[in-house]
């Protein structure tokens, strides 16, 4: 750093984050902001902080130049790997006869693992309010039509809303599924995607063995879920 220049004073403490500038040079009398720049692979952040620094105006347009061929750049769409295959994946909920009258699910939200990942993908879900009731007799219904990278699919997650309930002799009761809203109902399946083909998994969430009624008069959800080859 130049001897003749220094940080002014009114800069706000905490503004670089603790770190130290990497630059500031020059004499004159220009206006420039100092950009700190936070990137990641999806998306590049960039938050301005404007202070006086003293500088040439040659310079300063040498700075600007550079950093206008960075954003070019560095703002361009992620080139897609050609050898990473994509697949169609659907999922479909089907469910065992039971003694209620309704069981009826919120869905929000399907997640997949695949086996080499350790995150979580969320899918494009036909969320909405589903009675399990209905999905009985060979009956099913799609609840997510999205690729997949070929490959082994590890486990599914099922998110669910607040909006769960259950009839019985004609009254509607909550269902409480506390560990459905927040962690999602977790299904293990090992389903090995194939290209140039359908993937179909059907998902069997056994409503009657799931039902625990509690001695209070209330119903708590205890998910037993299995694939259905």
């Amino acid at each position: 750093m130049s001897p003749d220049l220094a940080l002014p004073a009114s800069l706000p403490a905490g503004l670089l984050g603790g770190a130290e500038p990497s630059f500031l040079w020059g004499k004159g009398g220009t206006n420039v902001a100092l950009f700190l720049i936070q990137a990641n692979t999806q998306h590049i952040m960039v938050q301005i902080s404007e202070f006086l620094i003293c500088m040439t105006p040659m310079f300063a347009r040498l700075v600007c130049t550079v950093f206008s061929l960075f954003i070019l750049f560095a703002c361009q769409s992620p080139r897609v790997d050609p050898s990473q295959k994509q697949v169609m994946f659907h999922l479909h909920l089907t469910d065992n006869p039971g003694d209620y009258q309704q069981v009826n699910i919120d869905l929000q939200e399907v997640r997949i693992k695949m086996a080499d990942s350790s995150g979580w993908q969320t899918m494009d879900t036909y969320a909405g309010i589903y009675d399990l009731l209905q999905l009985q007799n060979g009956l099913d219904t799609l609840i997510v039509a999205d690729s997949l990278p070929a490959g082994e699919v590890d486990q599914i997650r099922l998110v669910l809303g607040p909006n769960n309930s259950i009839m019985v002799d004609s009254l509607l009761y909550g269902l409480d599924t506390p560990s459905a809203q927040q962690s999602g109902l977790k299904v293990k399946i090992n389903k090995v995607l194939v290209q140039d083909s359908l993937n179909a998994v059907i998902l069997d969430f056994d409503a009657h063995q799931s039902i625990v009624a509690r001695g209070n008069g209330s119903f708590g959800l205890k998910p037993v879920l299995r694939v259905v080859e």
